[in-house]
């Protein structure tokens, strides 16, 4: 879906954090200050990698997570997805690799931010509840 020029591939909804937020096709810095983005991967394929800013009303709040928190994605086509946090863990900013390889790991989605002062990131890794 297309607005004010930018593409969305869906609504990420947090309730704990009580957040809703629209999710862009792509990221850049400039379209990180809008709004939370793809990184990497996709719902279809159960890897999607979603990233934004450290602001209170972006991904600021995702470090307080608990495991076990309710996260939905609901698409431009009308679906929505039901995850919830398995893990919560700090990766360096260098260590691209880890934020979209599962390797051994078992994660559906993956959300992440900046740590105060930008040394780390807080990366929340959600599984794909079969409602």
């Amino acid at each position: 879906m297309e607005i004010d020029g930018y593409l969305y591939i869906g609504v990420l909804e947090i309730p704990k954090s009580d957040l809703t937020l629209p999710v862009m096709y792509e990221w850049d810095y400039d379209r990180l200050k809008i709004s939370p983005c793809r990184f990497s991967g996709s719902y279809f394929t159960n890897d999607l990698v979603i990233c934004a800013h450290n602001y209170a009303r972006h991904f600021s709040p995702i470090k307080w997570l608990d495991i076990g928190e309710d996260v939905y994605f609901s698409t431009v086509d009308g679906n929505v997805y039901h995850y919830t946090v398995s893990n919560r863990e700090t990766v360096q900013p260098t260590d691209v690799k880890q934020m979209i390889d599962r390797g051994e790991e078992n994660w559906d989605l993956t959300l992440f931010t900046c740590n105060t002062g930008g040394q780390t990131r807080c990366a929340v890794r959600c599984m794909l509840e079969s409602d």
